[in-house]
């Protein structure tokens, strides 16, 4: 399962898209409790046709520490390669404009990282 994060506290434009190409989704609030004890609220849409990646607003709270550095080095997300039907890039691209995010014909997905030691 790929999630598409998008930057803001609704997914109607996106759900808007998702109709336009025929396909239906199920929409719902969320929220989770971090380890800070935060109170992390989101929206998610999930569409009916499995080949195409579920949606999901920001965090109402910023979880993530300020420059933070994983252990291992890594920095931040550098590229996705998402594979999945050519009949699917152009619904894909309209619903995440991200330019990390790379389709190709087939199945599978592929990530690169930022490694900020090497």
């Amino acid at each position: 399962m790929v999630l598409l994060k998008q930057s803001k506290t609704d997914l109607k434009k996106e759900i808007a898209i998702l109709q336009k190409y025929g396909i239906k989704s199920c929409g719902m609030p969320s929220r989770r409790i971090d380890t800070h004890g935060r109170d992390l609220r989101f929206r998610i849409a999930s569409p009916a046709a499995l080949d195409v990646p579920f949606l999901m607003t920001y965090f109402s709270v910023d979880p993530k520490p300020v420059d933070f550095v994983h252990p291992n080095g890594i920095t931040e997300i550098s590229k996705v390669v998402y594979g999945t039907d050519p009949a699917r890039f152009t619904l894909i691209k309209e619903l995440c404009d991200d330019e990390r995010l790379e389709l190709e014909a087939g199945n599978g997905i592929e990530v690169e990282f930022e490694n900020k030691m090497g």
